[in-house]
């Protein structure tokens, strides 16, 4: 069983327990694709859960979760991937990705843009997705 998990780890090798006891996971099965730091040593890591894209936002200071970007759809009705995520220098968040159509059927290439606090940058794309298009493959 796979599950998301980050941790910190003091310069002895040992988990911080000042760090959410050590570290912070997402309670079910899922995978990780991404991990980031923003200007302020939040983290912030991205992963998939059943059909969906997930991003959490952790504190730098104790681990606690500080937001959820969750259950974002790529795709109405799509089978949604997740690769990675970058940090923009504005702290801003995109989110690399694939996202399923069922008609025609295939996988487009996907970039999200959200504020660093999950709120999609609607100004991006007309409404913070961007469907790149499929590059030749499914």
């Amino acid at each position: 069983e796979r599950v998301p998990m980050v941790a910190r780890i003091d310069t002895n090798g040992s988990l911080d327990a000042t760090f959410n006891g050590g570290f912070t996971s997402y309670p079910t099965t899922a995978d990780t694709f991404g991990l980031a730091i923003d200007s302020t040593g939040d983290i912030f890591y991205a992963f998939r859960h059943g059909s969906d894209t997930h991003i959490r936002r952790l504190s730098s200071s104790d681990g606690s979760v500080i937001a959820d970007f969750t259950n974002t759809d790529l795709n109405a009705g799509s089978d949604d991937g997740v690769k990675d995520l970058v940090i923009l220098p504005n702290d801003d968040v995109l989110l690399l990705g694939t996202a399923g159509t069922s008609s025609p059927s295939r996988t487009d290439s996907a970039v999200v843009r959200y504020t660093n606090g999950g709120t999609l940058v609607s100004s991006w794309d007309g409404d913070g997705i961007a469907l790149l298009g499929n590059f030749g493959g499914n």
